[in-house]
């Protein structure tokens, strides 16, 4: 969960980069430690499935992260990356994890996330 929340803040840094419009796009490692931070405070007993700690982990970084990006383009972008970053991470996909928040016969999109 970690290497996959650092994964997380280095693209953020990476791709999301303050302009004049999104002076407000500056993430360091405060947010990295937010997210962390956010998952530990679950007890681990409420953690019986292994879905249920992704789905806490996407809330997260979606909270942290994702509530600060202020267009589509942005919001597609950090979707894209939460997939990728989970397939690679935790060997998970997303449609199998959060699935469940779309309706029946769509397929998962960012604004199901939301």
């Amino acid at each position: 969960m970690v290497m996959a929340t650092m994964e997380v803040y280095k693209k953020a840094v990476e791709h999301f980069l303050p302009t004049p419009s999104k002076s407000h796009y500056v993430f360091n490692l405060r947010d990295f430690a937010r997210v962390v931070r956010g998952v530990l405070l679950v007890p681990a007993s409420h953690m019986d499935e292994g879905d249920k700690l992704l789905r806490l982990w996407t809330h997260e970084v979606y909270r942290v992260f994702y509530d600060r990006l202020i267009d589509d383009k942005d919001r597609n972008l950090f979707f894209d990356i939460i997939k990728d970053t989970m397939k690679q991470q935790f060997k998970q996909d997303v449609e199998k994890v959060l699935g469940h928040l779309a309706p029946k016969g769509q397929k998962l999109k960012d604004d199901h996330i939301r």
